[in-house]
């Protein structure tokens, strides 16, 4: 019994490398369900920080379309906050920035015109035009065009594992567990991963891992923040990474990076894929 304690640090020590050297398996898609309202933290933070809340957006020098995006994206973020606070959702607004997301994969189809049944239908043949048909040669068949609200193709992060591994990691331990009250004076305070804190909560350490994983090759349409209950009903923020065999989860209460099947939480509500500014729940039927 002793040697419990020492035991435990060194596998605490080797955790990150016992987690690259197991295969990760793959895991199935993650039910989506109804959206929902983005948290009024998260709206903050894209007002204050609009880049945190646009994909494809890495830094540096801003060109005249992406300051755009980043300028619906605040306005977005005010009427979101609102929305969040009265108890709407994000679908009730108008419009999100579509232009923010191109890469949302779960948009709707266009709406298609209702036929009126009680119109008399015209006989689809008259004997004129059945002369007609029989002279005119059949036309070219061509390729189908493309469905224009064909779901695009999933957009998945490229680093390796030990590259989540170590990433995961490093913010671990370079940001110190606070509170918002302690850290920011405010409850719900999402700070942005470019400001690259030393003292935050969950949402903190998954920005922040955006923020490192954008930086270091990965696409932001590949990551996602979500909303899960502990085993102790308390509330946490993790990021999800879509990688080739699924999402992964990127927590700061563990060294592990597990498919989002095998973590052990419920799973309430989450950005949609490839859109930051778009919220909805996870399957259905799981909020009460």
């Amino acid at each position: 019994m002793r040697n419990w304690p020492a035991l435990s640090l060194l596998v605490l020590a080797f955790a990150p490398a016992l987690a690259v050297a197991a295969p990760m398996k793959v895991a199935p898609p993650m039910p989506l369900g109804a959206p929902t309202a983005a948290p009024v933290g998260f709206a903050d933070l894209c007002q204050r920080q609009p880049i945190e809340c646009v994909d494809g957006i890495r830094g540096g020098e801003i060109d005249a379309s992406q300051a755009a995006k980043l300028a619906e994206v605040r306005q977005w973020a005010g009427q979101a906050r609102w929305a969040a606070l009265f108890g709407r959702t994000t679908a009730e607004l108008s419009e999100a920035p579509a232009s923010a997301f191109p890469g949302y994969i779960n948009r709707p189809l266009a709406p298609r015109p209702v036929p009126n049944l009680f119109e008399p239908i015209a006989p689809a043949f008259t004997e004129e035009a059945e002369q007609a048909a029989a002279e005119t040669p059949a036309p070219a068949v061509e390729d189908a065009p493309a469905v224009e609200d064909a779901p695009a193709p999933p957009i998945v992060s490229a680093l390796s594992d030990r590259e989540l591994q170590r990433i995961n990691t490093q913010i671990n331990r370079s940001i110190r567990r606070s509170d918002d009250y302690a850290a920011y004076g405010r409850a719900d305070y999402w700070a942005a991963g470019v400001d690259h804190v030393k003292r935050g909560d969950c949402e903190d350490y998954a920005l922040a891992k955006r923020r490192a994983l954008i930086e270091a090759g990965a696409p932001g349409e590949a990551l996602s923040i979500a909303i899960v209950r502990t085993f102790h009903g308390e509330m946490h923020a993790v990021l999800l990474v879509a990688t080739s065999e699924g999402e992964v989860v990127l927590d700061n209460l563990s060294p592990w990076i597990v498919p989002w099947n095998e973590a052990p939480y419920q799973w309430l509500d989450r950005q949609a894929p490839g859109a930051p500014t778009k919220w909805v729940h996870v399957g259905v039927g799981v909020r009460s």
